[in-house]
């Protein structure tokens, strides 16, 4: 919409008694895979809340941006989802903090440079300047114009190294060499953010489906998944802030899932079911 966010036109300023929620995250957030924004988890949450439960008054806003890791939604949370007057902010990470730690250990730090680097495109070739050769390029896999890993991802980011077992034994050694300490301490400036400006905040730990063969189903990723959620549920009882242990309700059932990472059609519609049914029987609204 007009202010950048993946949801029906709103203004920043909130009309009296509504009650907005944003939901941060990256694209399983923004649930990338689903091409109908009304059938998208954030925009369904929004219509089962108010229809099934009761809060006509409750707006939800879709604030994750594809690729975003919890630097990124710190920061988009910060300088971004402040100014549209959030009542409640839900924060969803895994994935792409894994993705983070995958770097050599020499550049694991918290401003995450080892997995970042400054928006830098590629050399263009003569024939990618014909829009035409580049589309038929980028669907063969032989330009990298413009794509969006190529352009932020450093070059100390080294990420699962090739399927074999012995790159994949080499990748977990390296995700262990990587603690998730930035991770932790992202969240807990999430929540440090959210309570200084009048915001109820709460985390969701991560679901995924690992029969798909994709990188989520990788040992490295298996590993980092398990990790992360559990720092999640850490920070949230440290910090007596709302959990929904959401991994542990979500099927894994492909019928569910467009890939290890972004449900589908049918998985959106489920996923809003399970939040709304939290989301209501936490009191938030009420409160």
């Amino acid at each position: 919409n007009s202010l950048g966010y993946r949801s029906r036109e709103f203004s920043a300023d909130k009309t009296p008694g509504v009650y907005r929620i944003a939901l941060l995250g990256g694209s399983s957030t923004y649930t990338v895979a689903v091409l109908d924004n009304e059938k998208t988890f954030p925009y369904q949450l929004e219509r089962i809340l108010r229809d099934d439960y009761g809060h006509p008054h409750v707006e939800v806003v879709n604030a994750g941006v594809n690729g975003y890791n919890s630097w990124e939604s710190l920061i988009n949370l910060q300088f971004r989802v402040l100014d549209i007057d959030p009542d409640l902010v839900i924060i969803y990470h895994a994935t792409n903090d894994v993705h983070a730690r995958l770097v050599e250990p020499s550049a694991y730090r918290g401003d995450n440079s080892g997995r970042r680097k400054q928006w830098n495109l590629p050399c263009m070739a003569l024939w990618e300047q014909s829009v035409f050769a580049r589309f038929v390029g980028r669907n063969l896999g032989l330009s990298n114009q413009v794509v969006l890993e190529t352009a932020v991802t450093s070059s100390r980011y080294v990420g699962l190294g090739g399927n074999e077992a012995d790159n994949m034994g080499a990748t977990v050694e390296v995700l262990r060499k990587n603690p998730p300490v930035y991770f932790r301490r992202n969240l807990n400036n999430m929540v440090s953010v959210a309570r200084g400006n009048n915001v109820s905040l709460a985390f969701a730990t991560w679901a995924h489906s690992p029969h798909f063969g994709d990188y989520a189903s990788a040992e490295p990723y298996q590993i980092g998944f398990k990790e992360h959620n559990q720092v999640v549920k850490e920070v949230a009882v440290e910090s007596g802030t709302l959990l929904y242990e959401f991994a542990s309700f979500m099927p894994t059932e492909r019928k569910y899932w467009a890939d290890g990472r972004h449900v589908n059609e049918d998985g959106a519609l489920l996923k809003a079911q399970l939040f709304a049914k939290f989301i209501d029987g936490s009191g938030v609204i009420d409160e």
